[in-house]
């Protein structure tokens, strides 16, 4: 059963397989990095209170940077993949591209101006957690990736870097490498069973 709302689809198949592949390696990307840079974080030696902060050296600060381009990235490929519509289709693609923007200008202003960075970051958590409960209902995706983002978005505010808190991290990274792989599966079976439209049931 459809549960959306006056969807339509990118307008050519091709381009529906092309925007679900390039959905699907960046979550892939951004979810892999997320997990390196909070195993690292976390292998890392603690904080102190008062300074100096947890660093998980440059690596773990390239893994970081990566993992917010690629999400951010493949937030705004579930946007363009759901097409037009109305209901959770329009909250999916409300909430994708806030998250989007918010994270990555969040994360650019955190340093420089931590309280504007901060608020950003915990919108940027709430629009994931909306685009998950979003995605519940369209079935662009397979329900159970929407329930996975939605916990797992709502786990990151218990994330602390100064500590083994850190690991809150990876529940979120792995769940966009679970929607990364299933992206690039359903645009692989959709090339070759030419099923329309290309909607998980």
């Amino acid at each position: 059963m459809d549960h959306t709302t006056n969807t339509e689809m990118p307008d050519t198949e091709e381009q529906a397989m092309v925007s679900r592949r390039i959905t699907g390696t960046c979550a892939l990307l951004g979810g892999a990095s997320m997990i390196a840079h909070s195993v690292l974080m976390a292998v890392s030696p603690p904080g102190l209170p008062d300074g100096p902060y947890r660093d998980g050296g440059t690596i773990a600060g390239m893994f970081f940077l990566g993992a917010v381009v690629f999400i951010s990235a493949a937030a705004i490929g579930i946007y363009w993949i759901h097409g037009r519509g109305r209901g959770a289709t329009a909250v999916v693609r409300i909430s994708t591209v806030t998250a989007a923007a918010s994270l990555f200008f969040g994360v650019a202003l955190f340093n420089a101006a931590y309280l504007a960075g901060f608020v950003l970051i915990l919108i940027a958590v709430a629009a994931f957690t909306a685009t998950g409960i979003g995605l519940l209902q369209t079935q662009v995706l397979p329900r159970w990736t929407g329930g996975l983002l939605a916990v797992s978005s709502v786990l990151l505010l218990a994330t602390n870097t100064e500590d083994s808190r850190v690991l809150f991290l990876v529940p979120f990274g792995a769940t966009w490498v679970t929607i990364g792989a299933v992206s690039l599966i359903m645009a692989s079976h959709h090339r070759f069973t030419r099923a329309t439209p290309l909607r998980y049931t």
